[in-house]
């Protein structure tokens, strides 16, 4: 593997620019619109790059979740409100 680096960043393995650790990943709520936030869920904490997570809130009140793993595979969460009001 070679390992690239210029006044940006570092490169991923994948040729990407990669601005460090995104890990661990994490879910968190704010309930005074974002000055604070709580009850953080961790989703992912092994080694590698999580990012561009999305998320929706169906109907039901089941809470969606997809995220890149590695900038190379997708990786998808589904939970319960309950879920997350728990922690």
């Amino acid at each position: 593997m070679i390992h690239k680096s210029d006044a940006r960043g570092d490169f991923h393995p994948s040729g990407l620019l990669s601005w460090g650790p995104r890990t661990p990943l994490c879910l968190a709520l704010s309930e005074d619109e974002g000055k604070t936030w709580k009850n953080c869920l961790t989703l992912e904490d092994e080694p590698g790059e999580f990012s561009y997570p999305a998320i929706i809130q169906a109907a039901d009140g089941t809470i969606h979740i997809i995220f890149t793993h590695n900038r190379t595979k997708m990786r998808y969460v589904r939970l319960d409100e309950s879920e997350i009001l728990v922690h």
